[in-house]
């Protein structure tokens, strides 16, 4: 578990504006297991909080967490 907390590559740690390409291993309510679909690093509207999105949705921090082992980073943020 610390091994993931301190990856300077994990999903919390990535600066806003950072690109990524899921594979899901999962199906979702939008989305089909084997999908891949890519999600930028945004802050949320009035807020200090982030957030992943993609073109149809929103990801929340606990299917984050579900996905912490089926990403590539595409582009890294600033």
């Amino acid at each position: 578990r610390l091994k993931k907390k301190n990856n300077p590559n994990g999903l919390n740690k990535l600066p806003v504006g950072t690109v990524i390409k899921v594979t899901l291993p999962f199906d979702t309510r939008l989305y089909n297991k084997g999908d891949i679909v890519t999600l930028t690093k945004c802050n949320n509207w009035g807020s200090n909080r982030t957030g992943w999105y993609s073109s149809r949705a929103r990801f929340t921090s606990s299917l984050m967490k579900s996905l912490e082992d089926h990403y590539e980073i595409v582009k890294r943020g600033e």
